[in-house]
């Protein structure tokens, strides 16, 4: 039986140099990385975001021609100057679509912390904006199950900044 401890990580480590050195394994075998970080503000980050590509690497996205054709889950993020990210969800997701809501999600200065302790996904995504030909996308390290459960590099989700015409028709107190 295989044994999840220290000694194991840093074998599945040394041929995955994307996982983290302070990313230890659960007791399921998933990957659970750090996400004790204070909070630290990111001016550059404030506001609505919509997903725009996916990409295995930043030099790969082309502001002009996307190469992700399969949809995404997120329709808008909103990231809060407290720290906390809201999200409008183009599918069922924890019973919802269509509405703004808000998971525990939260963010500090280029990092994404997602924790659901019940299953086991405790994940610090990182994330940096970037302008290309002055326009500025957030560009945020994907990490579904097949980082947290097969160990494999995440992919790159590129957000662009959503107008706000955009998500008005979504009512944040409803």
């Amino acid at each position: 039986m295989f044994k999840f401890n220290r000694q194991n990580i840093d074998k599945i480590r040394r041929h995955r140099p994307w996982i983290p050195e302070s990313t230890v394994l659960g007791e399921n075998g998933a990957l659970i990385d750090k996400i004790d970080f204070p909070f630290v503000d990111d001016a550059d980050v404030h506001g609505y975001w919509t997903p725009c590509d996916m990409v295995r690497k930043n030099s790969d996205f082309n502001s002009n021609k996307t190469k992700w054709k399969h949809g995404y889950h997120i329709e808008f993020a909103k990231f809060n100057p407290d720290g906390v990210i809201s999200y409008v969800f183009t599918d069922i997701v924890a019973g919802v679509a269509g509405r703004w809501i808000t998971n525990g999600d939260r963010w500090t200065k280029n990092i994404i912390i997602c924790a659901y302790p019940v299953v086991q996904e405790i994940i610090a995504c990182h994330y940096e904006v970037t302008a290309i030909n002055q326009e500025p996308f957030l560009f945020m390290d994907w990490k579904t199950g097949d980082y947290i459960y097969r160990y494999m590099k995440p992919w790159i989700c590129v957000f662009r900044r959503a107008v706000e015409a955009e998500v008005k028709k979504y009512d944040e107190n409803k």
